[in-house]
């Protein structure tokens, strides 16, 4: 945690970042440069590499201003298997922050495409989704 210069509180904006492979080379660039842009916007960001080390930390969570969870098409699009497996893990996610703290928003970032591929159900628990591009 941060104070600035009036002595005020910083409340971090924590970004999931599930790891990389040669698939997502390229979205994670994009991930990359969008957490820089927040830090070049004045926000503390923190990225943590999986979902259990966020959902475990109580205290993380009642200091974060927000969550992002970047979302790559091709985890929704590879087969009918894995996007079943990702909307699982991805509800699992919204479940255990919501019963942590109900009011912390979460963010989906990924390509305007990719949101279409989400159930409805998945899309009410969000605040939004940021778009990529």
């Amino acid at each position: 945690m941060k104070f600035d210069s009036v002595g005020t509180f910083n409340f971090p904006v924590i970004v999931i970042d599930r790891g990389s492979s040669v698939t997502r080379k390229s979205f994670d660039l994009e991930v990359a440069a969008f957490v820089a842009a927040l830090e070049t916007a004045g926000v503390e960001v923190t990225r943590m590499s999986n979902t259990e080390t966020l959902v475990n930390s109580a205290q993380l969570l009642s200091r974060t201003s927000a969550v992002v969870v970047p979302l790559h098409d091709q985890e929704l699009s590879a087969t009918e298997g894995a996007d079943q497996a990702f909307i699982f893990e991805t509800r699992k996610l919204i479940a255990d922050i919501r019963s942590r703290n109900a009011d912390l928003p979460i963010f989906l970032y990924g390509e305007t495409k990719t949101s279409k591929h989400l159930p409805n159900d998945l899309l009410k628990e969000l605040h939004g989704f940021i778009h990529m591009y």
